[in-house]
C-alpha cells in the first residue's frame, strides 16, 4: 500500500484530495499546514513507517510547503518520502523554489483524478498500482442544490454569465452583486447558505467585504468562497486571512466548483450526470455562429466549450458578451497608461486576461498577463506591452464583428420604428425591472423584434441582453433613457 500525507490549509482542498485518492484505493492521512505535516513525517519515521507520498501545498499559513518539506528532508532517518508539490500558482516559480528540497514533481490546481494518477505514477516509476475510479472526471455530477441560495459577488459581466450559466443545472437560488457594498446590503436583508465572493472589485473589494461580514455583520459561520485568478498569488493567503473559508481559481472549472459546493451543502444527491457528449445544441442560429467562430484562427473553440461541459449556447452568449463589453477597452488601456492608474490598469488588464481565456482567446490572455505582470513590476517595456495588447484586442473585436455583424448594420432604417407600440412595451417591461421578474426578458425580446431593421435595434440588443443576464438595475436605466428619447421623438414629430 502507498502510506500518504496530504497537507491542504483548505478544508474542502483537502477533503477534495483525499476523496481522489480514495478513488485510487489510498486511504491517506492529513495535515492542515507545513509544521503538522513535519510532525506527522518525523513521527512516522520514528515509528519506521514512513510515508511514502506526500502531497504538500505550496501556499499555508504557519510553515509553507517547501520550507515543511526542507524540513522533512533534513529530518528523516529511512527513506525520504516523494513529495508532490500542489499550486495554484506560477509553476515555474515553486518549481524553482521547490529544487533546494529535493522536489521534483509539480502539479497545479484544480487536480483531477486523471492528473493525480499520471502524477503519482511519474514519481513512483510505476513502482505502485492505482486504480481509477467508475466516477472519474469523465462525469460531472450536478449537485441538487433546490432550497437553498447563494450571493455571487462579482463586478465582470463575462464572469458573473459563466458562474450563473454553470450553477443553473443545480436549482440554487442566486442573487448577484457587483462590489463588496452591495454584498453588504443584500446580506443585512436577506439569509444566504454561502457566498461567491470576487477579490478584484471597485467601491468595495472582496478582502475588504469579507472583514465586514465576519466583524461588523458577525455572520461567522456562513462560508465564503473567494474567486481568484492564477496569477494572483497573495489572492489566497489574503482571502483566508480575511476570514474566508476557501477559494477557487478563474476561469471556473465547472468540477472543483460542484465539488467544493457539495462538500459545503454536504449534498450527496446529484441531479444528473453529464459529460460534454450528452449536452448537445440543436438552435440552428448557435450551430452557425460556433461554426464561424471556429473558423477564427485566434480562437480556440472546441477546448473553451469543453471547459463549459459542451455548453455551446453558454459559450456563444459569452463571446457575445466579450464582444458588446470590450469596444472600448483599447482606448481605455491606452488612456489608464496616459493618466499613469497603475491600479486601473491592472484591474482593466486583470479582467480582460480572464475574459479572453473563458472564450478561448489564449493568445490574447497570454498578451494580457505579460501586461499584467509589466503593470505590477513597472517594467521598462510597459508602453509597448500595453500598445501590443491593446493591438490584438482590436484584431479579436473586429474579427468578431465579422460575425456578430447586427441587423440593423445589414440594413439599417429599412423601415419605421413603432414608437406607440415600443412605449406600450415599456410601460409593462419597467416594473418587472424594478422588481427583479424573470419575465421581462420575455418583454425586452419583443423589443428587439420590433425594433428590427431599425436604427433602434443596437440599443434593443443591449437592453435584451443585461435583461436576460438578470443584470435588471442597469437594463431599467437604459430602458428609461430610450424611453425619453422615444418621448423627445414623438414631440417633434410635425402634426398633422
Amino acid at each position: 500500500s502507498l502510506k500518504t500525507l496530504v497537507v491542504d490549509y483548505s478544508d474542502i482542498a483537502r477533503q477534495v484530495l483525499l476523496d481522489l485518492l480514495e478513488g485510487l484505493g489510498i486511504k491517506a492521512d492529513s495535515a492542515s499546514n507545513g509544521q503538522e505535516a513535519v510532525e506527522a513525517a518525523v513521527l512516522a519515521d520514528q515509528e519506521h513507517q514512513p510515508y511514502d507520498l506526500i502531497l504538500m501545498d505550496w501556499k499555508m499559513p504557519v510553515l509553507d510547503g517547501i520550507s515543511a518539506a526542507k524540513q522533512i528532508k533534513n529530518s528523516m532517518r529511512d527513506d525520504t518520502p516523494s513529495i508532490l508539490m500542489i499550486s495554484a500558482y506560477d509553476k515555474d516559480k515553486v518549481r524553482h523554489l521547490g529544487q533546494d528540497a529535493g522536489i521534483k514533481r509539480f502539479i497545479e490546481k484544480p487536480i483531477t483524478q486523471s492528473s493525480l494518477v499520471d502524477s503519482i505514477i511519474s514519481l513512483s516509476e510505476g513502482k505502485y498500482e492505482l486504480y481509477e475510479s467508475t466516477t472519474s472526471s469523465q462525469t460531472v455530477g450536478i449537485p441538487d442544490l433546490t432550497g437553498y441560495s447563494i450571493l455571487l459577488v462579482e463586478d465582470n459581466e463575462v464572469n458573473e454569465i459563466v458562474a450563473r450559466g454553470i450553477l443553473q443545472d443545480t436549482q440554487v437560488n442566486i442573487d448577484s452583486a457587483s462590489n463588496g457594498l452591495e454584498a453588504l446590503d443584500y446580506l443585512k436583508s436577506k439569509t444566504y447558505d454561502l457566498v461567491l465572493m470576487d477579490i478584484q472589485m471597485p467601491e468595495m473589494d472582496g478582502l475588504t467585504a469579507a472583514g465586514k461580514i465576519r466583524n461588523e455583520l458577525k455572520l461567522t459561520q456562513l462560508p465564503i468562497v473567494a474567486m481568484t485568478a492564477h496569477a494572483m498569488e497573495g489572492d489566497a493567503d489574503k482571502s483566508l486571512n480575511a476570514g474566508m473559508n476557501d477559494h477557487i481559481t478563474k476561469p471556473i472549472n465547472p468540477e472543483v466548483l460542484f465539488s467544493k459546493l457539495a462538500l459545503y451543502f454536504g449534498q450527496s444527491k446529484t441531479i444528473q450526470n453529464l459529460s460534454p457528449a450528452q449536452t448537445p445544441t440543436f438552435d440552428p442560429d448557435v450551430l452557425d455562429n460556433i461554426r464561424q467562430l471556429k473558423q477564427l484562427s485566434a480562437l480556440d473553440v472546441d477546448t473553451a466549450i469543453a471547459r463549459l461541459q459542451g455548453n455551446q449556447s453558454l459559450y456563444l452568449k459569452l463571446v457575445n458578451s466579450f464582444y458588446l463589453e470590450k469596444q472600448t477597452i483599447k482606448q481605455q488601456l491606452n488612456d489608464l497608461f496616459a493618466q499613469q492608474d497603475w491600479e486601473g490598469l491592472f484591474r482593466a488588464t486583470h479582467t480582460l486576461k480572464s475574459n479572453a481565456e473563458y472564450i478561448g482567446a489564449y493568445g490574447l490572455s497570454d498578451h494580457a498577463k505579460r501586461l499584467e505582470l509589466d503593470v505590477e513590476q513597472q517594467s521598462d517595456n510597459l508602453k509597448n506591452t500595453v500598445q501590443i495588447t491593446a493591438t490584438h484586442l482590436e484584431q479579436m473585436i473586429s474579427s468578431l464583428g465579422q460575425i456578430f455583424v447586427t441587423k440593423a448594420d445589414k440594413n439599417k432604417q429599412d423601415k419605421s420604428f413603432d414608437t406607440t407600440g415600443a412605449l406600450k412595451l415599456i410601460q409593462e417591461l419597467k416594473p418587472l425591472l424594478e422588481e427583479g421578474d424573470v419575465e421581462a426578458e420575455e418583454y425586452a425580446e419583443q423589443l428587439l423584434i420590433l425594433s428590427e431593421n431599425t436604427q433602434y435595434y443596437e440599443q434593443y440588443l443591449k437592453l435584451h441582453h443585461l435583461a436576460a443576464e438578470f443584470e435588471y438595475n442597469t437594463a431599467l436605466k437604459l430602458m428609461l433613457e430610450m424611453e425619453t428619447a422615444i418621448e423627445v421623438e414623438m414631440t417633434s414629430l410635425p402634426t398633422e
